[in-house]
């Protein structure tokens, strides 16, 4: 989506930034002082402040009026840059109470996303912090399908990506594994709107109710790289997976192999927790 901001001199407020929308009544200049704060889409509290001098440029981050961190650079895009860079999304309670909202709207599951370090890379991109895919498996392309993605119109929060192959794999009650090829639309959010986008995905009718067709929602990055996700299932199909890599006939059998021994790792952990 185009990004409207308000521009002071060079100085710009974006229209979103972060987990927030920005809230064009806030905005303030005063002795070449910039102030703004930007706002929750889900309750319309206050997310982050801003407050830009001609040197220096200070972002305040807070939920529901608690601090969640401070960070400072000469411009915005770099001080979002560093506090997203360091924020640990897998323990952040912002982002943790805006997963709750966004599954609270359906059938919708979100990753947990994996701390960035070593070993796990992140992008950070200006102004949204963070873009989410919103992965929506499609046993069939109906006519609500289309009539949906005709109704994206420029300017919307949610961005039609791509329709990508993939197969579902389910393990039944007696450890028996079928494989199903399956098509899976991606749509691309920023952070700011996952509820927003949440909600008209569910008020669309296009999220199946059973568990294993429910939407997936994670980190953009992690989709472009992800070979499989196994999760656990229902009554019918304790365990169930989706592969996102085109592949062969004659590797199907080692996919489906691999499925299992992973599906029965997780079954073996789960009555070791129990």
């Amino acid at each position: 989506m185009e990004t409207k901001q308000l521009n002071f001199s060079g100085r710009a407020l974006p229209a979103y930034l972060g987990y927030g929308i920005l809230n064009e009544n806030s905005v303030r200049i005063e002795n070449e002082v910039i102030t703004a704060e930007y706002f929750l889409d889900c309750d319309g509290s206050v997310v982050h402040k801003v407050i830009w001098d001609k040197n220096r440029c200070e972002l305040q981050t807070h939920l529901h009026g608690e601090s969640h961190g401070t960070s400072w650079y000469p411009d915005l895009n770099k001080a979002l840059t560093y506090d997203f860079v360091s924020r640990r999304f897998d323990t952040d309670k912002i982002f943790d109470y805006l997963t709750r909202k966004t599954c609270d709207m359906g059938n919708i599951h979100v990753d947990k996303f994996k701390p960035s370090g070593k070993d796990e890379k992140r992008i950070i991109y200006y102004p949204a912090g963070i873009l989410l895919s919103f992965s929506l498996p499609l046993p069939e392309k109906d006519e609500l399908y289309t009539s949906f993605l005709e109704s994206l119109k420029q300017g919307s929060p949610i961005n039609f990506f791509r329709e990508k192959s993939a197969f579902l794999l389910l393990m039944d009650v007696n450890e028996q594994v079928t494989l199903h090829p399956i098509t899976v639309a991606e749509f691309i959010v920023p952070l700011a709107y996952m509820t927003t986008a949440a909600g008209t995905f569910a008020r669309s009718g296009l999220i199946r109710p059973s568990k294993i067709l429910r939407m997936m929602v994670d980190e953009s990055y992690n989709t472009q790289s992800s070979f499989m996700q196994t999760f656990s299932g229902d009554d019918i199909n304790p365990y169930f997976a989706f592969c996102f890599k085109e592949l062969e006939k004659g590797q199907h059998g080692n996919l489906m192999k691999m499925f299992e021994h992973t599906a029965k790792a997780l079954r073996c952990q789960t009555i070791k927790q129990e």
